[in-house]
C-alpha cells in the first residue's frame, strides 16, 4: 500500500523535489502565458495577491513586477528559497505553509489568492481538500476573488466558470475579451 502522508512530507524537505520541479516547471512557459492572459483580465485592480502554492513562483514574480504586494507560499522551504532567488530578494513575502493550514496570514488579508496548476489535486482526500479552499476563503477579503485553475472551489468568495448551473434563474454572465470567452458566477459550490 502507498503511503501517501510518507510521499507528501518527502517532498514537503527534499532539495532534490524542489530542484526537479522547478526545472519542469520553467518547460511550462507556454501554459503561464496562458494563465497571465487570463488572470489579467480577471484582475484589473491593484491589491495584494497570495498565491497559495507558488511553486518556483512565476505568478509571484509576474504581479510583483506589476505593482501588486504579492506573498508566495508553498509547503517545501527548498523551493522559497529558489523562488526568491527567481523572483528577486524584498520584491515579495513568503511564508512556508501548507496551504490547509494558512494560520499565520490573518483574515481578509487578501484581495486575491490563486492556486495555480496542479497543486490541489495533489492533495489527495476530499475533506483535506476542502481544509485548502476554507484556507483561501478565509484569508480572502469579503468580495476577494479566489482563482483556482482545477475547477474545485468550492468557497464562499464569488467564483467565475465557464459553464452555469444551479438553478432557474438567470445567470450572472461576463465575458473574457482577451480569451473572447462568456464565464458565468458559481451559483452553487456543490455543482
Amino acid at each position: 500500500m502507498v503511503d501517501i502522508e510518507a510521499i507528501a512530507d518527502q517532498e514537503r524537505t527534499s532539495i532534490s523535489y524542489a530542484e526537479k520541479f522547478f526545472m519542469e516547471e520553467k518547460e511550462m512557459e507556454g501554459m503561464f502565458k496562458i494563465d497571465t492572459i487570463i488572470l489579467e483580465s480577471i484582475i484589473t485592480k491593484k491589491g495584494r495577491i497570495l498565491d497559495a502554492a507558488m511553486g518556483p513562483g512565476r505568478h509571484v514574480k509576474y504581479f510583483a513586477e506589476r505593482g501588486f504586494e504579492v506573498w508566495g507560499n508553498d509547503f517545501n522551504a527548498h523551493m522559497i528559497e529558489a523562488a526568491r532567488k527567481y523572483v528577486g530578494r524584498g520584491k515579495a513575502r513568503f511564508t512556508n505553509h501548507d496551504m490547509r493550514n494558512l494560520s499565520s496570514i490573518k483574515s481578509g488579508y487578501f484581495d486575491y489568492v490563486l492556486c495555480m496548476g496542479a497543486s490541489i489535486g495533489s492533495i489527495y482526500r476530499k475533506a483535506e481538500r476542502q481544509k485548502a479552499f476554507n484556507e483561501f476563503s478565509r484569508v480572502a477579503k469579503k468580495g476577494g476573488l479566489v482563482f483556482e485553475e482545477e475547477g474545485f472551489i468550492e468557497v464562499e468568495t464569488p467564483v467565475l466558470q465557464p459553464l452555469y448551473g444551479g438553478t432557474e434563474a438567470k445567470p450572472f454572465k461576463t465575458h473574457l475579451n482577451a480569451l473572447d470567452m462568456d464565464l458565468y458566477l458559481r451559483i452553487a459550490p456543490e455543482l
